[in-house]
């Protein structure tokens, strides 16, 4: 896997997929297979892709209710 292909790899491990409680934790494991390489599939791909940006920005909104109980502290 090249450089994108690995970044999708650290974002997406199993743990932050089940996390978000609605994205089925096999069928992003098959679209990280598919949607890179010589003979990618677009559709998997663009899966690859969204589900990356739902975990980021759901541990983006986690950090932020942190800070906020902190200050609230």
């Amino acid at each position: 896997g090249g450089p994108l292909h690995l970044m999708f790899r650290r974002i997406l491990t199993e743990e932050s997929v089940r996390e978000l409680g609605f994205v089925h934790w096999p069928f992003v494991q098959d679209a990280l297979e598919r949607g890179f390489g010589e003979a990618a599939d677009g559709a998997c791909f663009r899966t690859v892709v969204y589900v990356a940006s739902w975990v980021t920005i759901s541990d983006r909104f986690k950090k932020a209710q942190e800070q906020l109980r902190a200050e609230k502290a």
